[in-house]
């Protein structure tokens, strides 16, 4: 599977040289600079692809796809932006700021402020990976939130205490998560944006209504989220069950 997963990433990558991250921007109209600000840097020695596209004000979807051992970040680090990540395929490992690294399998998501990962570095072990990661401004959700957000309840300034007002947060793999990312990739492009924005408004549902008993990080250095059944993390060589989100998965 992991070998059918590397081959039809190749592809998908043939057209672009080593040593290169080529960056596309579908833009709808808005500013778009959520994402790929003036201070985006990326650098890698194999190659990849980030394809966003503008959903809602302040709001940017890219799907990435990466054919590489390692890629470097740097970029405006804003506390006030919310980054989530879901790892489609392949290994994630993280480095981010101040020391903590988050590792993800198949179906997990990491959710941070993009101070976490202003100057970072992404590790593929297999080799390659493939995901999604929305950037949400949260002071433009705050004054231009759309109607179905408030209708449910999502603010702004809680996403923002519970997600970046400190480490990363790692949610394992679920169903849920499942029933919300996968669709993404099998979608036609002439449906794309709309799916994307159902999405977003989707998982913006589902992160405000987690129960905040996520694992805690401020004093931990390393997290390595295991998709198990179980919902089972290793924290420092030591076996506990992870809450983030279970009553939801």
């Amino acid at each position: 599977m992991k070998k059918e997963e590397s081959k039809v990433i190749a592809q998908k990558l043939q057209k672009i040289p080593n040593g290169t991250l080529a960056l596309k921007h579908c833009r709808a109209g808005g500013t778009g600079t959520t994402l790929f600000g003036e201070q985006f840097r990326a650098v890698t020695a194999g190659k990849g692809c980030m394809e966003a596209y503008e959903t809602f004000p302040g709001i940017e979807v890219s799907f990435n796809v990466f054919l590489a051992s390692e890629v470097k970040f740097r970029h405006d680090a804003s506390d006030s932006v919310l980054e989530i990540y879901y790892c489609r395929s392949g290994r994630v490992g993280w480095n981010m700021q101040g020391g903590t690294a988050v590792y993800l399998g198949t179906g997990d998501v990491t959710a941070h402020s993009m101070a976490c990962c202003a100057d970072s570095a992404m590790m593929f072990p297999l080799g390659y990976s493939e995901g999604i990661s929305i950037s949400v401004d949260l002071k433009q959700l705050s004054s231009i939130c759309p109607e179905v957000l408030k209708n449910a309840g999502v603010e702004a300034d809680q996403l923002q205490n519970r997600f970046c007002s400190g480490k990363p947060s790692a949610i394992p793999s679920c169903s849920d998560l499942e029933h919300i990312f996968a669709p993404l990739f099998s979608a036609p492009v002439s449906v794309r944006i709309s799916l994307l924005k159902l999405k977003v408004l989707e998982i913006l549902i589902y992160l405000s209504n987690m129960k905040p008993l996520w694992i805690k990080l401020r004093k931990l250095k390393r997290l390595w989220v295991l998709s198990t059944p179980m919902n089972h993390a290793i924290i420092g060589g030591y076996l506990n069950t992870v809450r983030t989100g279970t009553a939801m998965c």
